[in-house]
């Protein structure tokens, strides 16, 4: 039946007016379905990055910290990113060992890790400035690093050689012993002692002692074994490796420990990030940067939980008060901080930055 006049112009006002007609409405419901699959199919498939570290895997929110910070950055990053980035987590050195992760990373081989950024030494000298003991003594001076000179200086430095950091990680150092507390550098002297660094390892050889070059992770069967007496370690790694079994006298961590602050901070390959799609770079630098503040918040807790573990295992803690810790500053001064600043002039000018950061 033809439309009536007032119809047509009812009709007429509607579309008008921008209102669909409802009879026409169906009609564009395969082209809208066509249209959003043909964007889903043209969207990159997801592109994954590899993050390996030589902790403990955690398991939910307990745990080496370590892992839970790795696994909760992945975790932020694929979702800034929309799933464009995903993570594969290798803990415990299961994907590569300790000893090759820096070197990895500088190549490409490797994407990212959390490891000690001294663990690059062999290959760049000036790295070796994120273990000097008695560097970084409190948390103020941790994190005023990331803006200061000396971590501008860093930063810029390890770029220009294929690493980039995205989150710090400063964990404070404690001195776990098997027959006695190690309160002073003296208390060394005799003893075989775990340093994790040459820097380290300079200032125990000073106090008499012979500095054993062990990957955390080999502390403790080496003491079970009786081929170590002490070692100087991050209240974590005392406690995720549980040490107080084997070696249950601990000189705490409180006020960054005997040595001070250890930097073992979340880095990615310069190479890896530079093939990142822009959006991708913002979010992975992001990311990283949102966590320094809790990956030194996890580090103060574990110094906090130090005292308990080790009383618990029927050992002695043993504080560090300001008499007691002014040997370790003076010899540390005197051996690892000259060492490491004989190591050529870009250690010696990072080291004077670093000795500028307020604390």
């Amino acid at each position: 039946m033809p439309l009536s006049r007032r119809a047509a112009l009812a009709m007429a006002g509607t579309a008008a007016a921008g209102l669909a007609i409802p009879l026409a409405a169906p009609l564009a419901t395969p082209w809208l379905l066509r249209r959003a699959r043909a964007a889903e199919a043209a969207k990159p498939p997801p592109r994954v990055l590899r993050i390996s570290h030589h902790y403990p895997a955690s398991s939910g929110d307990q745990g080496d910290f370590r892992d839970r910070l790795v696994r909760r950055f992945a975790t932020d990053v694929t979702a800034r990113t929309d799933g464009a980035l995903t993570f594969e987590v290798y803990p415990a050195a299961t994907l590569v060992k300790a000893a090759a992760q820096f070197s990895g990373l500088r190549r490409g081989a490797l994407d990212l890790t959390l490891c000690p950024l001294a663990n690059g030494a062999a290959e760049l000298p000036e790295t070796a400035i994120g273990s000097v003991p008695c560097l970084v003594m409190t948390e103020a001076q941790a994190t005023a690093w990331r803006d200061a000179p000396a971590g501008q200086q860093l930063e810029s430095l390890l770029r220009g050689h294929g690493v980039r950091i995205l989150t710090w990680v400063w964990l404070p150092r404690a001195v776990a012993a098997r027959a006695g507390a190690v309160a002073v550098p003296s208390d060394m002297a005799g003893l075989s002692v775990r340093s994790g660094s040459v820097p380290v390892a300079d200032m125990v050889k000073a106090a008499g002692a012979k500095p054993e070059a062990l990957p955390v992770e080999a502390i403790s069967q080496a003491m079970r074994k009786g081929r170590l007496d002490a070692a100087i370690v991050s209240a974590t790694s005392a406690l995720s490796y549980r040490l107080a079994e084997q070696a249950p006298h601990v000189t705490t961590a409180a006020g960054g420990g005997a040595c001070g602050y250890t930097l073992q901070p979340l880095m990615i390959s310069e190479l890896v990030f530079d093939a990142l799609r822009p959006a991708e770079k913002a979010a992975v630098i992001a990311a990283g940067a949102a966590l320094d503040a809790d990956a030194l918040r996890a580090a103060r807790a574990d110094a906090d939980a130090l005292p308990g573990a080790f009383s618990a295992a029927d050992g002695s803690v043993s504080d560090l008060d300001a008499a007691r810790l002014v040997h370790w500053t003076k010899l540390a001064a005197e051996t690892g901080w000259r060492a490491y600043a004989k190591s050529g002039r870009r250690c010696a000018d990072l080291l004077r930055l670093a000795a500028e950061v307020p604390a």
